[in-house]
């Protein structure tokens, strides 16, 4: 059996991530920060027609989680959800712990809230995610391109996480990973130039690529494509379309998987 593989690997993503790491949160009493405006597609037929606004959104978080010290968020988006009746409503949520974004979900009624994830349901339910992936996945790909089972990897080169579930990655990458302390958004160009021509890669040619418009479109269609399928972590592995957490531990659960999606019909 054959495995095809595309990696889909964002180095914009590491300004991002280091802007992330760096900011902190303020305040006494838990409380909204100043928000994010939030903005509200245009409802679809299976959409709820009376979304939360942003007013209730805060109050209901206010209920639940003002009574922690040092605690405070903003609303990012209120939205119609993919599944019919439900608002989606995004919040980014700082404490003592750090920050990190948080997604539930409204009734129509507005009277239920419900936190986890929706999930395709069916008898084929990552179907639609398969195919997405199989047209827009554009990364470095590995194997036959009509291989029975398809692995898309979504991984960032300054993740400690990414670099625990990769132990064999190509030498160059494995040389990013192990330097990725010394990574930074102001270095960044610099050292992967060095870990480069010390992988036997031509370092200036490497450079030279990353700067060119299509290289930056590429990455920010790759980031996107992330988004769309709800990549919220790295590293994420797709099996056929089936979102899976990966780590250095979880080998043969991902065996498993693979083999199941072979045998599928």
């Amino acid at each position: 059996m054959r495995h095809s593989f595309k990696i889909c690997s964002s180095l914009l993503m590491l300004s991002a991530t280091v802007a992330a790491q760096q900011q902190t949160s303020t305040g006494a009493a838990a409380k909204p920060s100043s928000p994010v405006k939030s903005h509200s597609a245009a409802p679809t037929p299976s959409a709820p027609t009376n979304l939360p606004t942003e007013e209730q959104v805060n109050a209901f978080l206010q209920a639940q989680i003002g009574w922690e010290d040092q605690t405070t968020w903003k609303v990012v988006s209120i939205k119609p959800s993919k599944a019919a009746g439900l608002a989606e409503v995004n919040v980014q949520i700082s404490g003592r712990q750090g920050q990190g974004g948080q997604k539930f979900f409204v009734s129509a009624d507005g009277k239920h809230a419900v936190f986890g994830d929706v999930v395709p349901f069916g008898k084929h339910p990552f179907e639609e995610t398969r195919l997405e992936l199989e047209k827009k996945a554009k990364g470095p790909a590995r194997g036959p391109a009509n291989a029975r089972v398809t692995i898309v990897e979504f991984s960032d080169l300054q993740c400690p996480h990414c670099k625990e579930a990769n132990p064999t990655v190509e030498k160059l990458l494995a040389a990013v990973y192990t330097a990725q302390a010394e990574i930074t958004a102001e270095n960044a160009d610099q050292k992967l130039t060095e870990l480069a021509d010390q992988a036997g890669v031509k370092g200036p040619d490497i450079a030279a690529c990353s700067t060119q418009p299509e290289t930056q479109s590429r990455v920010e269609s790759s980031i996107n494509l992330g988004k769309s399928v709800e990549v919220t972590a790295t590293p994420t592995l797709f099996v056929n379309g089936r979102p899976v957490g990966v780590s250095e531990n979880n080998y043969e659960v991902l065996k498993q998987l693979v083999d199941f999606a072979a045998k599928e019909k």
